[in-house]
């Protein structure tokens, strides 16, 4: 997966909404590894320009992709390697 920011925020919020979220799902393929410092970049940015980055997700898609930022499965994610 080629990290770039638009990459990042498809991963995270452009997913179907449903009962189980997708991030629960163990068969999920990770991600490549994204250096710590990009990651607050990342973050920074969707909560800096959220209108602007996010505008094309439904609330619903939101909702399940900042449950995913907060939950564990995104350190998970994030350390799969270390």
């Amino acid at each position: 997966m080629n990290t770039t920011l638009e990459n990042w925020i498809k991963y995270i919020f452009e997913h179907p909404v449903n009962k189980i979220p997708w991030y629960w799902d163990i068969d999920e393929d990770g991600w490549e590894d994204i250096p710590p410092k990009v990651t607050v970049a990342y973050l920074t940015k969707i909560f800096a320009e959220s209108e602007n980055v996010l505008q094309s997700y439904s609330d619903a898609q939101l909702n399940q992709g900042f449950w995913y930022l907060i939950s564990n499965n995104y350190s998970k994610a994030d350390s799969r390697n270390y």
